[in-house]
């Protein structure tokens, strides 16, 4: 091992003096001519000798052998005084112990640096876990987004921050090792973010999956309860709608339903049945009471037993919030021919490609119903309520439409030769390709005034608007 700036110095001892007495040889840093020894003696000064006292010559091989002991085991000697690694910065020394130095100075800010990171980094992960948690579920990207978002800039940060400082174990750094010494390393942030971040991340990852498992299972008991609620309607509805049959079965055949007079307490006990039962039942199955009081001749318009008009409401309900009459009925392809349908709330009904010729439909209220090509040939409209609804290629036939309300309701191509319309308002209705010849109560000039969507239709003089 080679050391520098030191001087190898051999010492004269007194003549007559036993080996015991030689003491152990010194070495000095700053290479002075003179310096007691363990024994008292001075040595005048560095020179080499090559006698021993008493007499004795010594070899050239012991002569190597000795300068090898005495590098390889005798003591050093420090002399503070004559020193010159401490002359280099005196200015450093008068400073306050308490003032950082400029590299302690950064390794404070790097530190300042590393701590918010990793602050914004936690900050962002709690916000994720408490989202996913709390929430329990994924659909909610904004909180998802914001937590990879904050990871990802908390890593670049401190990436960024340290590879500037070998502390933090990012950087490149270099470690000196001494000839037969091993140097152990102080732990470094990356070698800490080491030991944290798997098991923090496996944490992450299982809270994660156990709450995708769980939103899962919620979802899935859900839609199974809710399936359940909708089955146990249809069961329910289905029993009132079987109870309800069977009820006007036995009136019809007990109590004679058909032959009874108006007023009489048979008419009264139906009519109240058939209302109830229609604030009670879906749009398909008041469509099959429709249809069994069609077919048990119950609503013929030349000798209606019971009226399905939309004046009843329960007590304290406002008439919309309610699903009274037959609003929403699905009577799809249904042949109602000569049905008494008069003050019917028909609302958002399913009534295309029906049978509804000579159906009494006066003052009903078909507000957005679908009559899309239904037959209404000889029906009777008169002051009926039809805003948007959709009569696209509807065959109205001398259909009776005075007074009614068609405003942004879809005619186009609809089929109304001698058609009644008297009245009747078409504000900003479909009328593009319909058949109005011979049409009654109505002019080009009238129907320019309330509609301009004309295009292609005959007009009630024959004449083909451009």
């Amino acid at each position: 091992m080679c050391i520098k700036g030191l001087r190898l110095v051999t010492v004269q001892l007194p003549e007559n003096s036993p080996p015991s007495d030689w003491g152990p040889t010194e070495l000095r840093l700053d290479g002075a001519r003179n310096a007691p020894t363990p024994n008292g003696y001075d040595v005048p000064g560095p020179r080499r000798t090559d006698a021993v006292r008493g007499g004795y010559n010594i070899s050239q091989s012991l002569k190597a052998k000795r300068r090898s002991c005495i590098v390889n085991s005798l003591p050093l000697v420090y002399d503070s005084q004559n020193n010159p690694m401490d002359e280099e910065h005196p200015a450093k020394r008068k400073k306050s112990r308490w003032w950082p130095t400029s590299r302690g100075a950064m390794r404070i800010f790097a530190t300042l640096i590393a701590v918010g990171a990793l602050l914004f980094t936690a900050v962002g992960a709690l916000l994720f876990l408490i989202s996913v948690i709390v929430v329990a579920t994924l659909d909610n990207e904004i909180l998802l987004v914001l937590g990879i978002a904050t990871v990802v800039a908390a890593v670049v940060v401190l990436i960024l921050a340290g590879q500037q400082y070998k502390w933090t174990g990012f950087g490149e750094s270099v470690q000196p090792k001494p000839d037969n010494q091993e140097i152990q390393p102080r732990k470094t942030l990356w070698d800490w973010l080491q030991l944290f971040i798997v098991p923090l991340a496996l944490a992450a990852i299982g809270l994660w999956f156990s709450a995708q498992q769980d939103a899962h299972q919620q979802q899935i008991e859900k839609k199974r309860a809710m399936s359940d609620r909708q089955i146990e309607e249809q069961r329910a509805q289905d029993a009132a709608l079987q109870a309800y049959l069977d009820q006007m079965s036995q009136l019809m055949l007990e109590r004679k339903l058909l032959g009874s007079e108006e007023g009489t307490e048979v008419r009264t006990l139906a009519q109240a049945r058939t209302r109830t039962i229609l604030t009670r039942l879906d749009g398909r199955r008041k469509g099959s009471v429709v249809q069994f009081l069609y077919e048990a001749s119950l609503i013929n318009k030349e000798h209606p037993v019971v009226s399905l008009t939309s004046a009843f409401v329960p007590a304290g309900a406002p008439k919309k919030s309610v699903n009274v009459g037959l609003r929403g009925a699905d009577l799809r392809g249904a042949d109602l021919r000569g049905a008494d349908l008069s003050e019917a709330d028909l609302s958002e009904a399913k009534l295309s490609g029906a049978n509804l010729s000579d159906v009494n439909l006066s003052n009903a209220q078909l507000i957005d119903a679908n009559l899309s090509w239904a037959s209404l040939s000889d029906a009777d409209l008169s002051d009926a309520e039809l805003p948007e609804a959709n009569l696209n290629v509807a065959i109205l036939n001398d259909a009776n439409l005075n007074g009614a309300i068609l405003n942004n309701a879809n005619l186009s191509e609809a089929v109304l030769p001698g058609a009644k319309l008297r009245s009747a308002y078409l504000y900003n209705a479909d009328l593009r390709g319909a058949d109005l010849t011979d049409a009654k109560g109505v002019t080009e000039q009238r129907l320019e005034d309330q509609t301009n969507l004309l295009e292609g239709a005959t007009m009630p003089d024959r004449s083909m608007h451009d």
